[in-house]
């Protein structure tokens, strides 16, 4: 036990020894280490790498390991520390070359937390600023996911267009074009539905129609057959029944509309 004891001083005290400059060229070697593991898709020992470089925030390369812990945990679909780990690098390193892609990370990270209404306002702002950025596509593609989402179909469609119409190289044309499909099938959807209730009640309408029609002549022969009950003239006889099987006639084409409609 003591003899672990003794190594372990011995490896401080030799780590110790180096210089400063030594020491800066491990946490590069060890934040070069930590871009491998992302490439092989290593995400988990990757953030544990970068969380490692985030012990000292005097370490030259501590901003960048932020940047990229926030990004390895968006990955991993960690969003608190996500937020927690950008919003640090938003605040401490403005004039950062990865500054432009931390705020767009942000603009997906309100996407990826269902915050649709702040993703947009977040990328609106985002575009303004950085109108020529190689992010620019996606920032327009997460903006017209989250319309979609808040079902605006109208107001995401021209997004879409948009994406496919100017980046096509963008791998994200492709998703776009795919919405916008989707965006069409749901449209005539709702026309369709829209139509087939309008029609409905349409029916509806003209079935009380011809309801209150055939009430009115059923009472209206009910009046005739009573008059004729009352012993009137020959020729009075003679109009009444007359205007029986005009009556009777209308409410036989009243009920042939009503069983036509209801087909």
């Amino acid at each position: 036990m003591r003899s672990r004891v003794t190594a372990v001083i011995v490896l401080v005290m030799y780590i110790l020894s180096f210089p400063l400059g030594a020491q800066e060229n491990g946490d590069e070697a060890l934040l070069r280490h930590a871009f491998v593991l992302v490439k092989a898709g290593e995400y988990i020992q990757a953030k544990e790498v970068f969380s490692r470089l985030l012990s000292s925030a005097d370490s030259p390369v501590y901003l960048e390991a932020l940047f990229w812990y926030g990004k390895i945990c968006l990955t991993l679909g960690e969003y608190d520390e996500a937020r927690e780990s950008l919003e640090a690098f938003l605040l401490k390193g403005g004039s950062h070359p990865l500054y432009e892609e931390a705020l767009y990370q942000k603009g997906r990270l309100l996407y990826l937390e269902g915050d649709y209404q702040s993703c947009i306002s977040h990328f609106n702002a985002f575009l303004a600023s950085y109108p020529t950025s190689q992010f620019v596509p996606n920032a327009l593609y997460w903006s017209a996911e989250s319309l979609f989402s808040l079902g605006h179909f109208t107001e995401a469609r021209p997004l879409y267009e948009h994406i496919v119409e100017n980046y096509r190289s963008s791998p994200k044309a492709e998703a776009a074009r795919y919405r916008m499909e989707l965006i069409e099938y749901a449209m005539r959807e709702e026309e369709l539905l829209r139509l087939l209730k309008w029609s409905h009640e349409e029916y509806l309408k003209l079935a009380e129609e011809l309801n209150q029609k055939e009430r009115s002549y059923k009472e209206a022969l009910s009046i005739y057959q009573q008059k004729l009950n009352q012993v009137p003239s020959l020729e009075e006889v003679e109009a009444l029944k007359a205007r029986i099987k005009e009556l009777e006639a209308e409410l036989s084409r009243l009920r042939q509309q009503t069983n036509e409609s209801s087909r």
